[in-house]
């Protein structure tokens, strides 16, 4: 790769290794990279984890949320609502992903953000691979003003409800 790139091999194995690290491919000693497989098994383990990250970086949000931000999360449900009406499921999770990282950076906590999109990276590759992400879309959007209407009204608990009921539909429809 490293010759047909131009460049040494050190980048490459840096990538590699980053690549290794975020689950997204698996390395043996002396042996070739491979992309990795996520087994259903996996994905409940990562849906769990998603689901205590996510509804408490909601709680935490709804406490320091502004105006901007929630006017912000605002236009990504715009987007993504086009993103659906056009059928473009890669632009819909590219604007999802955006919804739930920038409810993490809200939190203020940069490692509860980190932990939170290293697991939807992993949760992304099993639902496209699923086939059933347009099927979801359409929910999952309604699902996110709802969030957004708890972030609106300051109230962590109703935040953390609408999340949690979000992840759990999308654990469903997987």
């Amino acid at each position: 790769v490293a010759s047909l790139l131009g460049i040494s091999r050190t980048p490459i194995r840096k990538a590699i290794a980053r690549l290794a690290y975020d689950g997204l491919l698996s390395q043996e000693k002396g042996k070739m990279a491979r992309v990795s497989v996520i087994s259903g098994q996996d994905f409940q383990h990562y849906i769990k984890l998603r689901k205590v990250l996510e509804v408490f970086a909601a709680e935490e949000a709804a406490t320091l949320v502004t105006d901007k931000t929630i006017s912000l999360l605002e236009v990504l449900m715009q987007s993504q609502k086009k993103a659906i009406e056009d059928n473009d499921m890669y632009m819909y999770i590219d604007l999802d992903s955006q919804f739930h990282l920038k409810i993490a950076e809200i939190s203020g906590n940069n490692k509860l953000q980190d932990f939170i999109e290293q697991i939807n990276n992993q949760l992304t590759r099993y639902l496209v691979l699923s086939g059933k992400l347009s099927e979801s879309a359409e929910k999952a959007y309604e699902e996110h003003l709802k969030i957004i209407e708890a972030l609106k009204e300051r109230d962590a608990q109703k935040a953390g409800e609408a999340i949690d009921l979000h992840i759990n539909n999308v654990e469903r429809l997987s």
